[in-house]
């Protein structure tokens, strides 16, 4: 339950960054807001301290994802590392060794590419994930790279 005022206020907020065409209007409810704990969720995350904590994540995720990118390009480009575009913080790559993909919980999938089916690897860079990580992550790699000769 809320208030009138509360509601557009929400709202007004809302449709700022959720437009869909498909249903032509703003959704009334806060995703999962039956959950009592919802609401409160979102008011924490809507505080200006936490937009700002999330900011600075989203900034150190994407950091953090092009220094691996250019560490892979550089280090190993026989993986063929690409990213969609400099806002994804995910990673595609040649598929490292079952050691690898096993340690650091890697999503592998098969892809079809120029007619042969090739295994890739993808890792999203997460705000928990800092040089420490992509370090032993790349350290790994050099390893299973060596193994591989």
């Amino acid at each position: 339950m809320t208030t009138q005022s509360r509601f557009d206020e929400f709202n007004e907020f809302f449709s700022q960054i959720h437009n869909p065409e498909y249903i032509h209007h703003v959704p009334g409810t806060i995703t999962c807001s039956r959950d009592a704990v919802k609401p409160a969720e979102f008011y924490f995350f809507s505080t200006p301290s936490a937009m700002a904590k999330q900011a600075e994540d989203a900034r150190t995720m994407l950091q953090n994802t092009a220094y691996l990118m250019a560490q892979m390009q550089s280090h190993f480009s026989h993986l063929q590392p690409t990213r969609a575009n400099e806002l994804s913080n995910t990673l595609y790559f040649r598929k490292p060794s079952d050691r690898v993909v096993k340690k650091y919980s890697l999503a592998t999938m098969r892809l079809a590419l120029n007619h042969q089916k090739q295994d890739y690897a993808h890792a999203m860079v997460m705000p928990h994930v800092d040089r420490k990580v992509l370090t032993e992550f790349l350290t790994d790699l050099d390893q299973d790279s060596v193994t591989r000769l």
